[in-house]
């Protein structure tokens, strides 16, 4: 297996910090459409991670 490419890594971190990010926010009232924008940026890192 090929290590990571650099963008890969950069890639992985953000996808990272936006999980933590909706796990931390999904309980609480109020941020519904911060919720969905994460849900949007979560899906498009993880299309870009399965190009690459």
């Amino acid at each position: 297996m090929k290590p990571p490419t650099k963008a890969q890594r950069e890639t992985e971190k953000k996808l990272l910090f936006m999980l933590r990010l909706y796990s931390e926010l999904k309980n609480r009232e109020g941020v519904a459409s911060t919720l969905l924008y994460l849900e949007t940026e979560i899906d498009k890192l993880v299309e870009l991670l399965k190009q690459m």
